[in-house]
């Protein structure tokens, strides 16, 4: 956070952890590190760069995600033979010039079976699964769904699949795809990256700052002046992007009531802990007096527990607060009252991630996307959840 109370933006620039870790890929490249080699203990690189350990900790990190390294509780760190079929450049792995099989994928952060009816009729992964098989239509292209596991996106490369659409990653994730896309042609969905490293991974999402911010100062607009945040999954880059767009808002609005005490962040997606973790948060606010009058929900599942939440404390929507959720689900239009929302264009990004593959393999290099991120408009459906102050 920064002094005025905001998430600090990712920076344009490369930052150190990235540096270092650009560093120590190329001491194992050279061989200086060897395959099997334990690493010197993470104080002692710490103290040999000159920097502190949660960098070291962040640079390792990425290269246990890139698999140049494994880390184990007991065992240490230690260099991860490759093979000699490991890619490190983009001549490593040339895709074929047709496109015959797309992977569909699931991000390390989504717990569900890709092909169950729980993703297939969800408002955001099932929005986007219709807006690939559109695109596809009419075409000889095949999909396959998966998920990726524990061992991480690099395994992509040797599956059965020519080109790979990944939907909700983690910010985590991020070093995985630089690697990834320079061997395999994709698209990311669901992530904004800002940092010039990350600039060149094929990326569509909405324009989740935006989107955020204007939920909020709609409320402001409409008198509200305490307003609260529920994000539950901060580790995303949607996510996280919402909450920064929630704070832009606070930040240009002085009448409106910045502190610390309306946000209520949590790092997964995990819906399990969602209710626990809103009880008491709702509990803390009433008790101390300082409940807000609106409260602005970053997802749609998030917006119906919140809902039940405050319900279950006594409170009246929107007579006693007010409520602005996202994802337009069909639900929220049948509730009472029926809530307001921002509304995500799923099945456009979905249909458009396929599409650019689709001509990617047409222009004949389908490693080559000048496209890079596609940001699309959310749209704010205000329905009777929310009420002037």
């Amino acid at each position: 956070m920064d002094q005025g109370g905001r998430p600090k933006g990712r920076p344009p620039g490369k930052p150190l952890y990235r540096r270092i870790s650009e560093g120590m890929r190329e001491r194992i490249i050279a061989g200086e590190w060897a395959p099997g080699e334990v690493l010197p203990t993470r104080r002692k690189l710490s103290q040999e760069l000159g920097t502190t350990r949660i960098t070291i900790d962040k640079a390792i990190s990425e290269l246990v995600t890139e698999g140049y390294l494994s880390a184990t509780i007991g065992s240490g760190t230690y260099v991860v033979d490759r093979g000699p079929s490991a890619p490190e450049t983009i001549d490593a792995r040339r895709p074929s010039g047709r496109l015959e099989r797309l992977g569909v994928v699931l991000g390390t952060g989504v717990n569900n079976d890709p092909m169950s009816s729980v993703v297939e009729d969800h408002v955001y992964f099932g929005g986007i699964y219709r807006g690939i098989r559109q695109a596809l239509t009419g075409t000889d292209v095949g999909a396959s769904y998966f998920q990726v596991d524990g061992s991480g996106y690099l395994p992509l490369l040797e599956r059965p699949v020519d080109a790979c659409i990944i939907i909700a990653p983690t910010i985590q994730d991020l070093p995985a795809f630089r690697l990834l896309h320079r061997n395999m042609p994709l698209v990311v969905i669901g992530i904004s990256p800002t940092s010039e490293d990350d600039a060149a991974v094929p990326c569509i999402d909405t324009d989740n700052v935006a989107a955020s911010r204007a939920a909020t100062e709609y409320l402001i607009e409409i008198g509200h002046r305490s307003i609260g945040i529920v994000d539950l999954a901060i580790s995303h880059g949607n996510h996280f992007d919402r909450l920064q767009g929630y704070f832009d808002a606070i930040s240009a609005n002085p009448e409106a009531v910045a502190s610390f005490n309306n946000v209520l962040a949590y790092p997964a997606y995990d819906p399990v802990v969602w209710p626990s973790l809103l009880d008491r948060w709702i509990s803390e606010r009433l008790a101390a007096g300082n409940m807000p009058t609106a409260l602005f929900v970053t997802d749609g599942e998030m917006t119906l527990a919140a809902l039940q939440a405050l319900r279950k404390h006594g409170l009246s929507i929107p007579g006693d607060i007010s409520v602005v959720g996202f994802d337009d689900a069909q639900v929220m239009s049948h509730l009472q009252p029926p809530v307001t929302t921002m509304r995500q264009p799923a099945h456009e990004m979905g249909r458009r991630a396929a599409l650019r593959l689709i001509d990617r393999f047409a222009s004949g290099d389908p490693l080559v996307d000048p496209a890079g991120l596609e940001r699309f408009p959310c749209e704010l459906i205000v329905r009777q959840s929310t009420a002037p102050r």
